[in-house]
């Protein structure tokens, strides 16, 4: 993570308080936006998701100041990321995004029709 941003996990509380649904998530993220511009006089986006990669994802797609809610559905959750750049996984810089290019992975829909390859080169890396 960087300096300016942060992640927080507030599943409890949307339980809790019977916000655990798409429009809850929606509103509680952009409360949360509205507070921060109030106190810091800053812009943020924010991204809500199943789990904490696909929040951060979810954070870049309505950049700058705005909220984006990755449906929590396998469905949903497919259709987002089948044609979306490997480079949109956090953790894949250019260079590794490079490396994939060159066996032929640019998508998300890519590495997953391309697993065993990717297991295979993660092993020999290993052993080697």
């Amino acid at each position: 993570m960087g300096l300016d941003e942060m992640n927080l996990d507030i599943t409890d509380y949307l339980i809790l308080h019977e916000l655990n649904n798409q429009e809850g998530r929606f509103n509680v993220a952009e409360e949360m936006r509205t507070w921060i511009n109030e106190v810091t006089k800053l812009t943020c986006s924010a991204g809500v998701g199943p789990n904490k990669m696909l929040a951060k994802i979810g954070s870049d797609m309505n950049k700058p100041n705005g909220t984006f809610i990755v449906e929590f559905t396998e469905e949903k959750i497919t259709d987002l990321m089948k044609d979306m750049s490997i480079w949109k996984i956090p953790g894949i810089g250019r260079v590794t995004e490079g490396v994939l290019n060159e066996i032929g992975i640019f998508t998300c829909q890519n590495a997953i029709d391309n697993a065993p390859l990717l297991i295979m080169a993660e092993y020999d890396y290993v052993i080697r």
